[in-house]
């Protein structure tokens, strides 16, 4: 077999051989670096689709906790509870006075319970006394009259009924009188309870 020392530009055959092989190295080379920069955006690809992952649950975290947070509202909003007390009052005469004139503020819309109770006494068992209350800031009236039988008894009246509120404030008024100027009329106590129920 022939063997080629030197070819026409005066290269020998084993410096052309040297000049392959070290292509061919080269070549390689490419090819691990090129192998390499692959395996770096396989890496680069898994690191955005896993902070996309990433993003989409954060937002979708946001998302429970403004639920959260809007039930956490909304039960704070239903649980209203308001109440007024007062006792050892005179009531003066034979035309009605405020005992009870109580304003809440931004109730949350609801179905309520107002629950009135009193305990009274009054000096004249031929005479009476009166009491009515306003929910719509006395427009309209519910009027409770009331006989003693015995001057010596403290006498109970509680009334209790559900208020549909469409929300905002709520203005509660209650008041008394006499039939009779002269009468001692004393409210020993009273009470008002405004209770959201759903």
């Amino acid at each position: 077999m022939a063997t080629i020392n030197t070819l026409n530009n005066g290269v020998t055959g084993l410096s052309f051989r040297q000049t392959l092989n070290d292509n061919f190295s080269n070549l390689n080379d490419s090819k691990v670096e090129l192998s390499a920069v692959n395996s770096l955006d396989t890496r680069l690809t898994t690191a955005e689709s896993e902070i996309n992952s990433l993003d989409t649950a954060t937002t979708a975290l946001d998302l429970s906790l403004s639920s959260l947070e809007t039930d956490v509202e909304t039960l704070q909003g239903f649980h209203s509870f308001n109440y007024e007390a007062i006792s050892n009052r005179n009531v003066v005469g034979d035309t009605y006075e405020d005992i009870i004139n109580a304003t809440y503020a931004n109730l949350a819309a609801g179905t309520y319970t107002l629950t009135l109770s009193m305990v009274f006494s009054l000096n004249n068992t031929n005479t009476s006394s009166f009491f009515r209350f306003s929910t719509d800031g006395g427009s309209n009236w519910l009027e409770i009259r009331k006989e003693v039988k015995d001057i010596t008894d403290l006498e109970v009246v509680s009334y209790t009924k559900p208020v549909v509120h469409a929300g905002g404030n709520f203005t509660l008024i209650v008041q008394s009188k006499k039939e009779n100027a002269a009468d001692v009329l004393n409210i020993s106590e009273m009470s008002s309870i405004f209770e959201r129920k759903q």
